[in-house]
């Protein structure tokens, strides 16, 4: 088939590409890339940034579940303590770089993605030097800390709400579920994040009109 004909179906080829049937669609998102550059790039390029962020929180999870498992292990006399700590230290370390390299070492549906976006670059680097643009644009249509604030906010009423239908019978009697906590208390502990990088960035906006000016 032409390459225009797969157009509607990127989104169901770069579902096939990350599982272990997808090296034989390395040659078709060429194709179709080749033509299209724009069909292809922006999405190969979204599921390329989120199989790293999963990666990476994997072995971000693996590290904390070892360190659960080395401070419930540990002995608990003193000079057995001192040995386990200097254990667990160049265990730690040993972890660290692990998860260094792991971090490094690319999943093989990463690896397609990435083949397929470096052909896409050879082939259209004006191209896709404008769409790296666009896409750093675009990140200043991101919403403000307290419109994230709002949101959340919003989004913990109509918990709360949700909450009270399924209890409408005995509202007072309702108690707070424990992903209902979890949510409250992340919400506080990152209420505010955010504010001293945006006053940062209106005095700095400021200043350069001043000079300017």
């Amino acid at each position: 088939k032409p390459p225009i004909q797969w157009l509607p179906w990127i989104p169901q080829l770069l579902t096939c590409l990350v599982r272990t049937e997808g090296k034989p669609l390395l040659n078709l998102l060429s194709q179709v890339g080749r033509m299209f550059p724009q069909a292809v790039y922006f999405p190969i390029r979204t599921l390329y940034l989120t199989l790293k962020m999963e990666a990476r929180e994997r072995i971000k999870a693996g590290e904390q579940q070892q360190a659960t498992e080395r401070r419930s292990s540990s002995p608990s006399s003193g000079a057995d303590q001192s040995n386990s700590a200097d254990g667990n230290n160049s265990a730690a370390g040993g972890t660290t770089a692990a998860g260094a390299a792991a971090a490094i070492r690319a999943t093989a549906p990463m690896w397609r993605c990435s083949k397929i976006m470096h052909l896409q670059r050879d082939l259209h680097p004006t191209v896709l030097s404008s769409l790296e643009a666009i896409v750093e644009q675009i990140v200043w249509f991101r919403e403000n800390w307290y419109e994230e604030v709002l949101r959340q906010l919003k989004a913990g009423l109509a918990k709360c709400y949700a909450i009270a239908f399924d209890n409408r019978a005995s509202v007072s009697d309702a108690t707070i579920t424990p992903h209902m906590v979890n949510f409250v208390k992340k919400l506080v502990s990152t209420f505010g994040i955010g504010v001293e990088n945006v006053s940062a960035a209106v005095a700095a906006h400021h200043s350069a009109a001043a000079a300017a000016a």
